[in-house]
């Protein structure tokens, strides 16, 4: 179907022919129509699309959907600025998805690392561009599902795997010490070349 046959038929589309649509096109305009469809699953695909231009990312943010803006902030094309902005989102699930972004910028990290909900701060320890020096402070933090995804972060230090070793919960203690043997075995190989 040529693009005139397409712009014609949106109108009269099924709500599933529709998602279809947003998900497999890589057309700008037709993007920005489905953009703006009174359906939040039809507006969610568009924000999942990896085609859709970065400005029409940074409009479907504000959407009144918190799917909508979960979804913008998961894409791996929305801009850092875009991501900060949702970082300040009401939704958890939203602030979330951009602490698990792997566009989001440091400083927006750090910030999302005190959030005063777990799953945000759990996915600021998982994110692979978290500094050592906030992953050392979510080794401590209240949460032990926050300290043991910190003992999977290839990022944390050397001491703070020590210190997670002595964890009072036996899930986070014995991950600290499988990683703190992977990098004994990892420190003998490079002795030896």
């Amino acid at each position: 179907m040529n693009k005139e046959t397409i712009l014609s038929k949106i109108g009269k589309m099924s709500e599933k022919e529709l998602k279809d649509l947003a998900r497999s096109t890589s057309d700008v305009e037709i993007l920005k129509i489905l953009a703006v469809n009174a359906n939040y699953e039809v507006r969610c695909t568009v924000a999942e699309n990896k085609n859709t231009p970065v400005e029409l990312l940074a409009v479907l943010a504000q959407d009144e959907d918190y799917s909508v803006r979960w979804a913008i902030a998961e894409n791996r094309s929305t801009s850092t600025d875009v991501l900060a902005v949702l970082a300040k989102d009401e939704v958890y699930e939203v602030r979330t998805a951009v602490a698990a972004n792997g566009n989001t910028s440091v400083d927006v990290l750090v910030m999302l690392a005190t959030d005063e909900d777990y799953h945000v701060r759990e996915a600021v320890a998982e994110n692979k561009n978290t500094p050592a020096n906030i992953l050392t402070m979510l080794a401590q933090d209240k949460d032990a599902d926050v300290r043991y995804e910190v003992t999977k972060n290839p990022n944390t230090p050397y001491k703070t795997l020590v210190m997670l070793s002595h964890n009072t919960e036996f899930w986070v203690e014995k991950n600290a010490k499988k990683l703190l043997k992977e990098h004994k075995k990892k420190e003998k190989n490079n002795i030896k070349r």
